[in-house]
């Protein structure tokens, strides 16, 4: 009995993903090779492809891993977060997620915990990347505005933006990466920033060290009002900041409450 087109095709996404379908017994059987065996070979190329998607955006974490054990997590993080996308780029977002609580077979990650945010920093990196462009900051209308309508606004990042806090020395090691193509030969005795900015200058995703409070007043800028982050204390010291962060173009706009 032949099974519908959509039927067909949700079950050859199964059975490349792992999953026991029973597509095989609506394949026309060929010589050489039995319909099982023809499936293996694109499930071979799905898991071959996902692992050079997810080795593309996370190289400093393969490279902590080593190739043989990152293949081995690719597999294990592919059958919990199977490609679901057709853009690979989109691919392995949730990684740094998953590796807090990777299965018990990674047990042993629990000795490299600055590995999670290592991986956040690869991910913002991918990101930024291939992040929509933006325009720069409209700073004529900003000024247009009345004095009531500035300390109103919202200040809004670009796409290509993103921030990280972060106590482990990932900074370091990023630096090293981006010198010498490998990881520094020890983690020991290197500077930890409080926090980071990933953003975009020209096409080359770049990395900043920012303070504390400059990460929770760039968190926060598109929830609250200028005028109510001026009061809060855990923010307002970056506040002078502000027209420098959006010179280098990390704030391409504003929007004003209704």
């Amino acid at each position: 009995m032949s099974l519908p087109l959509a039927r067909l095709q949700h079950q050859f996404l199964q059975a490349i993903q792992g999953a026991e379908t029973s597509l095989a017994e609506h394949i026309a059987p060929q010589p050489g090779r039995t319909p099982t065996e023809r499936l293996h070979i694109y499930r071979r190329n799905s898991q071959s492809t996902c692992h050079n998607a997810l080795q593309a955006i996370y190289p400093m974490t393969c490279a902590v891993l080593g190739p043989a054990c990152f293949q081995t997590l690719a597999q294990h993080y592919a059958r919990d977060h199977p490609a679901i996308h057709w853009n690979l780029n989109q691919y392995g977002t949730e990684l740094p997620v998953w590796l807090t609580h990777p299965p018990d077979t990674f047990s042993a990650l629990s000795d490299l915990p600055y590995l999670s945010d290592l991986s956040r920093l690869e991910l913002l990196l991918h990101q930024a990347y291939y992040a929509a462009d933006a325009a720069a900051f409209p700073a004529a209308d900003y000024a247009a505005l009345t004095a009531r309508e500035q300390v109103q606004a919202r200040l809004q990042l670009t796409p290509a933006t993103g921030l990280l806090q972060t106590p482990w020395p990932v900074y370091a090691i990023w630096q090293h990466w981006q010198q010498h193509g490998t990881l520094p030969p020890t983690f020991h005795g290197l500077d930890a920033p409080d926090a980071l900015c990933v953003h975009r200058a020209g096409l080359q995703p770049q990395v900043s060290r920012i303070t504390n409070a400059a990460c929770q007043l760039l968190t926060q800028l598109a929830q609250h009002s200028l005028a109510t982050l001026a009061t809060r204390s855990d923010v307002a010291s970056a506040m002078p900041e502000l027209p420098d962060y959006i010179a280098r173009g990390w704030i391409s706009h504003f929007i004003l409450p209704r």
